[in-house]
This record gives structure tokens, C-alpha cells and sequence, in this order.
């Protein structure tokens, strides 16, 4: 898939955090405040170069897309002391100047695959950082903002991003859009595949777009994480 009027696949948390490209190009302004508390957006560094997004759970664990941590010949898992972490916020002031997280371990679902036609099934992981998250407010890293409620066909959910999803340059604005929830049969017409059972499809609404690194980024409802981006 290639920018988001295309069907987006995520797979959904449940509250059960290992059981189940950054880069929004057109969207809303999206303004963080004390009484808007979202967690905090993560993006996955190899060399430096941004390829894959993910969300603090905790201060020292990062919710992604498991597929983010496979490498080109979709065989091999990166290694972790290839990945760092920047938190988002940090890059919206100077991207130079953001601290950079080393990963000391990775964990993914034992039941991950990805079939012939690149679709990744059971597609969550978690990281594990050397040092925990500073200067961040706690209350965005609680367990407790992961949504619990399962979601329904015509539900809308959102995610906040960067403006730029090319390369490492960021911008000066989050950026937010907002998700429909489609039902089994329109996603499978639409992708020409079916999902697993613990996956749903959303497109986006007209007029937004998306990049395809925000793969591993969480979508929100109710302001907690409903589920994590998993298109290839």
C-alpha cells in the first residue's frame, strides 16, 4: 500500500498487550494539552533513519508492529542494538537535539508470520529500552491506556503524526486523522485478502492522507490505544 486512501490494517490490542512510518500528510492540527493526554508517539530509528513508528506503554516499553522489526529479505529480525527510539514531541523542537533510546531486547507474537501476499498476521511486538523514558509525563505510560473495548463496523478512531514521513526531517505540527471502521467483507473486496480474525481495516476519511512508515504507529478511541497500524 502506498498513502492511506487506501485500507489501513491494524491489529488490535484488546488489553492484552503481546496476545493480539509516522508521516500524516494531510490532516488537523492536532494540539497536545494536559487535558488532552494521549500516549506518547515513539519513532523506530535504524542508522539514524526513520522507518517505523510505535507507542510508550510504560517507561520502558514501546508497543509496535512486529513486522517493523524484520529486515528487507522479510526473514530476519533486526538486531536490537541496530534500533533507537525518539519520542515525537521531541522532535517537533529540534530533531538534533531529541535523546535517542537504545533497545535492549525485542518481543513479538510466537504466532507471527507474513503470508505470500505480505499480510502480517498476529503482527505486534514489543521493545524493551536500556534506560527509561525522562522528562515525560507519566500518566501518558499506563497500562490503563489501552482500550478494553472491542470495536464495531462504522466506529471512528484517529491517529496524530508528523507532517513529513519521507525521511528523518520532521515539522513543526502534529498532525491528526481520523479512521472508519469497515466490515469484514469491504475489507476483504478492498484488500483482495482475509483478515485474521483478531485484525480489522479502516480507511481513512476524505481528504486525509497518510504515509506508509506510520506502520507500527497505535490508533486511538477515547483517547486510548485501540490497536496498532500493521499495513505493508
Amino acid at each position: 500500500m502506498t498513502l492511506a486512501k487506501e485500507f489501513l490494517l491494524f491489529v488490535l490490542s484488546l488489553g492484552i498487550l503481546i496476545q493480539c512510518v509516522r508521516g500524516v500528510l494531510n490532516g488537523d492540527i492536532y494540539r497536545y494539552s494536559t487535558s488532552l493526554v494521549l500516549p506518547a508517539r515513539v519513532t523506530l530509528r535504524s542508522n539514524n533513519v526513520a522507518f517505523c513508528d510505535g507507542v510508550a506503554i510504560s517507561t520502558k516499553l514501546i508497543l509496535t508492529s512486529a513486522s517493523c522489526l524484520i529486515d528487507n529479505s522479510i526473514t530476519y529480525l533486526r538486531n536490537p542494538s541496530s534500533i533507537s527510539v525518539t519520542i515525537v514531541d521531541e522532535e517537533l523542537k529540534d530533531l538534533n537535539k531529541a535523546t535517542r533510546y537504545e533497545i535492549s531486547e525485542m518481543f513479538y507474537h510466537k504466532n507471527f508470520t507474513i503470508n505470500n501476499k505480505l499480510l502480517p498476521r498476529k503482527d505486534i511486538a514489543v521493545l524493551k529500552l536500556v534506560d527509561s523514558f525522562k522528562n515525560i509525563n507519566q500518566n501518558r505510560m499506563k497500562d490503563e491506556r489501552l482500550s478494553n473495548n472491542p470495536l464495531n463496523i462504522n466506529d471512528t478512531v484517529f491517529m496524530y503524526g508528523l507532517k513529513s514521513g519521507i525521511n528523518s526531517i520532521s515539522s513543526q505540527d502534529l498532525l491528526k486523522v481520523y479512521m472508519t471502521i469497515q466490515s469484514p467483507e469491504t475489507c476483504a473486496e478492498s484488500l483482495r485478502v482475509n483478515l485474521d480474525c483478531k485484525q480489522l481495516c479502516a480507511i481513512v476519511k476524505s481528504g486525509k492522507e497518510l504515509f506508509r512508515r506510520d506502520r507500527g504507529a497505535a490508533v486511538f478511541i477515547d483517547n486510548k490505544i485501540a490497536g496498532i497500524i500493521s499495513h505493508m
